[in-house]
């Protein structure tokens, strides 16, 4: 019973992340065709812009992704709902040198730590997979050959790899295959 219901949280957890990712990626999957070189810069933009407000703290947040703001002004918002790291991206037309292009950016990795509602930013995709790929494992490894009906979800190995992260440390972001965010 117990097997089942982590199975089937996990199944149901990985097709809301890829069905939900497949939605908000469309220069991946060819709706708007390959991606640009607008994209493909305003994504290192919005990543840029991230990483300073990990290091300037909230009140620098502005000053951060002013520039993002100013080339990608007005846009749609979608938010994932996937367990562990949900994404926000925006979508929009960027004026390009020679012809504008519509893109979608991821903006945002969320992390819930600890499970008291509490949430880290993840900056880039490598991020939010290592996180995912960690989350996964720990949950798998803290669940095998668990005698109790309830299957534990506390990670509180992977909530530290988060806070590390998140406080400027080193920590291990080989590329490992996560369920939403490598979609």
């Amino acid at each position: 019973m117990r097997a089942t219901v982590f199975a089937c949280l996990a199944i149901g957890t990985i097709a809301i992340g890829v069905g939900s990712a497949s939605a908000l990626h469309p220069q991946e999957h060819d709706l708007w065709g390959p991606p640009s070189f607008q994209g493909e810069m305003m994504q290192r933009l919005a990543e840029t812009s991230c990483l300073c407000e990990r290091r300037a703290g909230q009140g620098g947040k502005d000053a951060c992704w002013a520039a993002f703001h100013r080339k990608m002004p007005q846009s749609s918002i979608g938010v994932t709902a996937c367990a562990p790291v949900a994404q926000e991206e925006r979508c929009g037309t960027v004026k390009g040198p020679t012809s504008d292009s519509d893109v979608c950016v991821t903006v945002d990795y969320e992390y819930v730590v600890d499970g008291l509602g509490r949430s880290a930013h993840l900056c880039t995709r490598g991020e939010a997979m290592a996180v995912e790929a960690a989350w996964y494992n720990e949950l798998a490894r803290r669940n095998r050959g668990r005698t109790s009906p309830a299957p534990d979800f506390s990670t509180p190995e992977t909530d530290q790899m988060v806070r590390d992260l998140v406080a400027g440390k080193q920590i291990d972001l080989t590329v490992k295959r996560g369920v939403c965010s490598s979609s």
